[in-house]
């Protein structure tokens, strides 16, 4: 692979980011040889000196010939400081090649680390789980692609927002060679339908096309052609980055090419742009309304009962030969009559390592739930009752597979290689892609199914879903289908297997921005984080929100001992960070998933940190509001916070001692060790109560030893009861 790198010196940039940053917008139109620019170029990607916007050079990152592939990468403009805003606007040209353009490009801001900025390779994989795609954009940072290709799935023919690896929204644009004034078509020709063999003539009848994307307080706006393409709140964490470009071709191609770059950061974005990095609950709305986020755990520790026949759904039988080499879907067969492997049982047949069509992916029955598994072969089986009517059923793999359905025939059907009427069928290799058939039923049918998938390498995926009518089409839920399982459209589905009777559900909090909860006292509601739970029956949602920042905006009239639910899931571990700007002192209950003004009712008492349990945190909190009168640090209501509500949260509380600085129940030896080993003995370094602070003030000196020792209990053992962290 051909690499260059340029050194970055004559642009006179100047670029200084902080509380106060100002920045230089930054301007290229690529008259001249960027020799003085530290920029690598990879693949096919180059710079010319000619032929661009005003006849000026312009970037390449691949013409319209088949099989190109190239990147670009700039260097940091902001000399390692974090960006919280930017400007970039850029002119493009694209198609020109082939009839169906392919494939598409990306503009991207990737964050350090990404492995884009070390070879030009690593990107982001599409919806089918096709990995390394240029035109899905990079795994870290802002990417916006422009795919010119339909792959399947959830894919489309147009631009897409990707953040962090996670694709945000899709916007199509179907028109294929339309004029660079279309505003439905990518491509930016001078008359509708130019395709032609890559020549300098040919390049002359393309036009360019303005792209502006601006991501300001965490709102990201995208046109491209004049057309406002996205317009919505977006979580994007500051930091370092740098400006990328990937594209690539196939069998089919298009021009992808740049020119006039333009960018602004943080304060240069422009007036009005007030920096406030904060997500919102629900990002359609405006902050103030309330919403609700939903998010979709993983399942673990999955318990299943005795054996039974007529257990609802499907079993699945995995085997992971060692050694074979599975290139076809006949011999996959061949194996799985051969080998015993691993059974599930699953409510429906939505497995893969990542990605696919429907959001509820499973593991396989190995419990493996990546794509570190290659040359498997899995088989599904079940029994149905079928209702009268038209029906239309289809299987998704990465790679091939097949589904039969003794007593029915297949009419019309796509992707299919089957010459069985009772069976669809894909012999091949292929990244994920429906194969669907239709028939009709005139009465119902009491019969199986039995489908199967194989796996070469690389994504991997096996989904089943059916459709009430006879359309042969990708499936999507966006047009009806669902994934088939028992009482799926009347149908029955049923297995000889093991029921699931209980799992867990995990998932966890972890968004580099501080999360804005709208709390309204008038009407008692509140934004809520939600642990999605398909089946309370059998499922313990467990939610992770530990060291998340959750800011608490409160409207209406709010009283002490208000209380709002903002996390909805059966155990919540973790401690986050509560703040607002109102005054009040918020607090959270772990145990309710309630955030409350001053304390939470029935929590645990002198739990100030709202973890749902008392801890040496709890008692830093309190040494901060020492000196005041905060209601809630009052535990002997004598009006001022002092030493005497440390000492009732230790020994009335706590039922431990003064001097227990790890907090073990004891005092003795053990916590000498502990606090000396903080080496903050009277150096006038702060200091919490774990590093040897019993009296409060912030400070681990000979007074904090008077304390301890005043209070008893040295080498005594526990109190009668123990340490007590919750009420008994």
């Amino acid at each position: 692979m051909r690499c260059w790198r340029f050194r970055f010196l004559a642009l006179g940039l100047s670029v200084v980011l902080g509380a106060s940053a100002t920045a230089t917008e930054f301007n290229l139109d690529f008259e001249t040889d960027p020799a003085d620019l530290e920029v690598e170029f990879h693949g096919t990607s180059e710079w010319r000196g000619s032929d661009g916007f005003d006849d000026s050079g312009y970037l390449s990152v691949t013409d319209a010939l088949n099989g190109q592939r190239g990147s670009i990468v700039f260097p940091d403009l902001a000399n390692g400081e974090s960006l919280k805003a930017f400007r970039i606007t850029a002119d493009l040209r694209v198609g020109g090649g082939t009839s169906s353009p392919a494939d598409g490009f990306s503009f991207n801001f990737a964050r350090p680390g990404d492995p884009v900025l070390d070879d030009g390779e690593g990107w982001a994989s599409s919806p089918t789980n096709e990995a390394n795609l240029p035109e899905e954009g990079t795994t870290t940072g802002l990417a916006i692609g422009f795919d010119e290709w339909y792959s399947g799935g959830r894919d489309v023919i147009g631009m897409s927002i990707r953040i962090d690896n996670e694709l945000v929204d899709q916007a199509a644009f179907p028109k294929l060679n339309g004029t660079v004034d279309d505003d439905q078509s990518l491509q930016t020709v001078l008359e509708d339908g130019i395709t032609g063999v890559f020549d300098d003539e040919l390049q002359d009848q393309m036009g360019w096309a303005r792209l502006e994307m601006e991501l300001c307080a965490n709102n990201l706006t995208v046109s491209y052609k004049g057309r406002e393409v996205f317009n919505r709140t977006v979580e994007y964490a500051p930091s370092p980055g740098q400006l990328v470009f990937g594209g690539r071709t196939g069998d089919a191609n298009s021009y992808h090419h740049i020119d006039n770059i333009s960018i602004a950061t943080n304060e240069d974005v422009g007036a009005g742009c007030v920096i406030i990095p904060r997500a919102q609950i629900d990002s359609d709305s405006e902050p103030g309304v309330i919403g609700k986020r939903v998010i979709d755990g993983s399942k673990s520790n999955l318990m299943f009962g005795p054996e039974q026949d007529g257990a609802p759904g499907w079993s699945a039988r995995m085997i992971d030969p060692e050694g074979e080499t599975i290139d076809n879907h006949t011999y996959a067969e061949e194996l799985l009559d051969d080998l015993d492997g691993v059974t599930a049982s699953y409510d429906f047949i939505d497995l893969g390592g990542g990605g696919g069509t429907f959001p509820d992916t499973q593991p396989y029955p190995t419990g493996i739930s990546d794509e570190s598994q290659e040359d498997f072969a899995v088989r599904a089986e079940a029994k149905v009752t079928i209702p009268a009517g038209s029906w239309t059923i289809g299987f998704a793999t990465d790679d091939g597979g097949q589904l039969t359905i003794p007593g029915v025939e297949f009419g019309d059907s796509q992707a299919n290689d089957s010459v069985d009427a009772e069976q669809i069928r894909f012999e091949g290799n292929r990244g994920h892609a429906w194969t669907v058939g239709s028939f009709e039923l005139d009465a119902p049918l009491e019969t199986t199914i039995t489908a199967s998938m194989h796996e070469r390498g690389g994504g991997d995926s096996f989904e089943i879903a059916v459709l009430n009518d006879s359309v042969v089409e990708d499936a999507s839920p966006a047009t009806g289908w669902e994934l088939l399982g028992n009482g799926t459209f009347g149908w029955e589905v049923t297995h000889t297997g093991t029921p699931l009777v209980s799992g867990d559900i995990d998932g966890e909090v972890r968004i580099g921005l501080d999360i804005q909860f709208d709390v309204n006292g008038d009407t008692n509601e509140a934004d809520q984080i939600v642990l999605e739970n398909p089946n309370a029956n059998i499922y313990t949602t467990k939610l992770d929100v530990d060291g998340q920042t959750f800011f608490i905006a409160p409207t209406g009239a709010i009283a002490s001992g208000d209380s709002f639910r903002i996390i909805d899931a059966d155990v919540i571990t973790g401690t986050p960070i509560i703040t607002s700007d109102d005054g009040r002192n918020w607090v959270f209950d772990a145990a309710t998933g309630n955030v409350c003004v001053d304390s939470c009712a029935g929590g645990v008492a002198g739990d100030y940190n709202g973890n749902g349990m008392r801890d040496a945190g709890d008692l830093d909190l309190q040494a901060a509001a020492i000196g005041g009168n905060d209601a809630q640090f009052d535990l002997n209501g004598d009006g001022s916070v002092n030493f005497a509500d440390r000492q009732q949260w230790l020994e009335g509380l706590s039922n431990t001692f003064i001097g227990d600085w790890n907090f073990d129940g004891q005092f003795n030896s053990s916590d000498f060790v502990a606090v000396f080993t903080t080496a903050k003995y009277e150096t006038g370094a702060a200091a919490t109560f774990a590093e040897g602070d019993s009296n409060g003030d912030g400070l681990f000196n000979s007074s904090d030893f008077v304390v301890a020792f005043t209070g008893g209990g040295y080498e005594g053992g526990a109190r009668a009861g123990g340490l007590q962290v919750v009420p008994e």
